[in-house]
């Protein structure tokens, strides 16, 4: 760690995104943005700070008047390019056909809907993203019906050898179908919202929260990653503050409830959706536990937004009952095109007053 004053309070921040496949960087760059639009501390970018192996931003913080002085260093945990080659939209139609059905059945088949009544702000992102789900798997099936017709063997046998008019049969009514102006229109509406990304994004949710052998080992290499990044830079600093945002909240609480340390880690999370999730995953809620019992987690100030559709407030009280545990709503003002888009989602790191609380 380089600084020139000693004396000056020096703090790292670990950031750890969520689900935006952006290059590495990417991230770094819209908070120092979203630092200089912060009114009550002024953010001067001191250019890179660097510890052995990593590379991040240093920013001189001012507030109350430039009587309080703080150096910040900004350290960012990039993960998602893990999954690079686990996307569903680079795969052949029959595994798409064939994971589609997978990821329809893992999100369907839950508790998540029970959510609702709890956070009634995550209805219409819930709905709305299980539809387009419903579309895109129903758009891969239209295809595999129209392909039958040309190909019996499309799965791997003869189909014609035991229904020898059901391909002639799948095929006109995929045709069918895929003449219909209605299902025109929403193929024009699903390319334009980018629906493959989404579908990948749902299945790398997916992979990660899976308890198989594959996903373990996918989780075992973003963890390996992060702790790997954790580990370095409290060797170098005293105060360490992890930062975390939308399904990254997912992936720093399981890496936080098992990571031991001697010096105290502070924890900041931005619209995760562990709630949602937690009613997927009941060893999710057993991190958040176990992470609320852990020593070397000194504070955890969890923002929320009920204008955010795609996130929301951690959990219900009962599970965060501990005084290191403080959950802070924040207003967005933003049409409700705005907040299905994922504006609001994204306006933590474009407008951070979270940074505020580390002063």
């Amino acid at each position: 760690m380089e600084t020139n004053d000693k004396t000056i309070p020096t703090e790292a921040i670990i950031f750890i995104p969520g689900l935006n496949p952006r290059q590495r960087g990417h991230h770094l760059d819209t908070l120092s943005q979203g630092l200089k639009n912060l009114e009550h501390c002024k953010f001067q970018d001191r250019g890179d700070a660097k510890i052995l192996g990593h590379t991040g931003k240093r920013f001189d913080v001012y507030c109350n008047n430039n009587q309080t002085h703080k150096i910040l260093d900004i350290y960012e945990a990039d993960w998602i390019d893990i999954f690079a080659e686990e996307k569903i939209s680079t795969k052949r139609l029959l595994n798409k056909f064939i994971s589609g059905f997978q990821l329809l059945w893992y999100w369907f088949d839950s508790r998540i809907w029970a959510v609702i009544p709890e956070a009634p702000s995550l209805t219409l992102g819930i709905i709305v993203y299980s539809l387009l789900l419903i579309l895109w798997y129903l758009s891969i099936l239209i295809m595999v019906m129209v392909i039958i017709g040309e190909d019996p063997s499309f799965f791997g046998f003869n189909l014609a050898s035991i229904f020898p008019d059901l391909p002639n049969l799948l095929s006109k009514l995929g045709n069918a179908l895929g003449r219909l102006n209605l299902w025109i229109s929403i193929s024009i509406i699903l390319s334009f919202i980018k629906i493959d990304k989404v579908i990948d994004l749902a299945h790398i949710v997916k992979l990660y929260l899976g308890i198989n052998q594959k996903s373990m080992n996918l989780k075992s290499k973003v963890r390996e990653r992060i702790i790997y990044l954790l580990e370095d830079v409290l060797k170098d600093y005293e105060n360490v503050t992890v930062v975390a945002h939308s399904f990254g909240v997912t992936i720093a609480t399981d890496i936080l409830a098992d990571y031991y340390s001697l010096k105290p880690i502070k924890y900041i999370t931005l619209g995760g959706q562990l709630r949602v999730l937690g009613y997927k995953n009941q060893w999710l809620q057993k991190e958040i536990k176990k992470l609320m019992e852990n020593d070397s987690l000194l504070t955890w100030i969890n923002y929320y937004s009920s204008d955010d559709w795609l996130g929301g407030d951690s959990w219900s009280k009962q599970n965060f009952n501990s005084k290191k545990f403080t959950s802070k709503p924040i207003e967005l003002k933003f049409d409700r095109l705005e907040r299905l888009l994922g504006k609001t989602h994204l306006h933590y790191l474009y407008y951070p007053i979270w940074a505020e609380a580390l002063m």
